[in-house]
């Protein structure tokens, strides 16, 4: 609201800021508010539903927006979404007092480092890497193959198509799978799609894997939130949650460079890219495997022997 009437003047640029931050502090709230309302057993579901819900509203909004640009110019625009935050902020009020579930008995580390996350962190930063990836290397990599500009925007729509494919999944996923499952099986699965995309090199198949690499990232996200929800104690919600997604947002940006400052070939690639998703599922399994040979060497360092 404050910024309506200055939208020329450079008042406007500090107050743009607060609402990007405020929109981090909120996304940092409802993670913790999901955990309350929804239970540890639905987390995955409810995430799904949010993501849906943001999805459409995005989708319904965008056409009153663009009506109040259209004849109230951009300061109508931003009083149309003062009102719709306060509508939103009264709803809020009426929702019920959560029952806070006990958590499990995790103990942060120094910045939110929690280390029952680390193997499905590292699966999950390879996912973003991979996004990151992928979209600097149809930007790049896929103009100096010379093949034609469309495709770009066939292949950035099957990637989206694939994040929203990805709430629609993830609530049909079976009760008792677990979240560190559905990581492994996206770092898997997308890798496996990224071979077969090197050797059966088309656009139909490049289309498929863009699909499938925009779900498994999303339903890898969807389940790794699931599981820091449950395993932050109550209270790190916050700082656990600013943790990870710093490293997403840096995982993201390392594979972005790599196709941005190298001369890689377009289907080359696509090698390359199921390098990246080995390297995250090695990633996964080391610090397990890492765990097992420094307890079989304290079995073996015991002097009363193995028991």
């Amino acid at each position: 609201m404050y910024g309506a009437p200055r939208v020329a003047s450079l008042v406007l640029f500090p107050v743009a800021f607060v609402l990007l931050a405020l929109q981090r502090v909120h996304a940092i709230t409802r993670h913790g508010l999901v955990l309350a309302y929804a239970g540890e057993e639905g987390l995955v579901r409810a995430n799904a539903r949010l993501g849906r819900l943001s999805v459409a509203g995005a989708a319904l909004g965008s056409a009153p927006g663009l009506l109040a640009l259209r004849l109230g110019g951009s300061a109508s625009t931003l009083y149309l979404a003062a009102a719709v935050y306060a509508v939103s902020a009264l709803l809020n009020l009426r929702l019920p007092h959560p029952r806070v579930p006990r958590t499990a008995p995790h103990e942060v580390g120094r910045l939110g480092r929690l280390p029952a996350l680390t193997a499905p962190a590292i699966g999950a930063m390879g996912l973003r890497a991979a996004s990151g990836f992928l979209l600097f290397t149809l930007a790049f990599a896929l103009r100096r193959s010379g093949e034609p500009t469309w495709w770009f925007g066939v292949l950035g729509g099957a990637a989206t198509a694939g994040g929203l494919l990805a709430y629609a999944v993830a609530p049909r996923l079976p009760e008792g799978l677990r979240e560190e499952a559905v990581v492994v099986a996206c770092v898997v699965g997308a890798g496996a799609g990224a071979g077969l995309t090197f050797a059966a090199f088309s656009l139909p198949v490049l289309t498929l894997f863009a699909l499938a690499v925009g779900t498994s990232a999303e339903l890898g996200r969807l389940a790794f939130l699931a599981l820091m929800q449950r395993s932050a104690p109550r209270g790190a919600h916050g700082r656990v949650f600013v943790r990870y997604e710093v490293l997403f947002q840096l995982a993201w940006v390392a594979g972005a460079l790599i196709p941005a400052m190298t001369e890689l070939g377009f289907r080359e690639a696509f090698l390359v890219l199921a390098g990246l998703y080995l390297v995250a599922g090695v990633g996964y399994l080391m610090p397990d495997l890492l765990a097992r040979r420094r307890g079989a060497s304290g079995r073996d360092l015991d002097p009363r022997g193995p028991r």
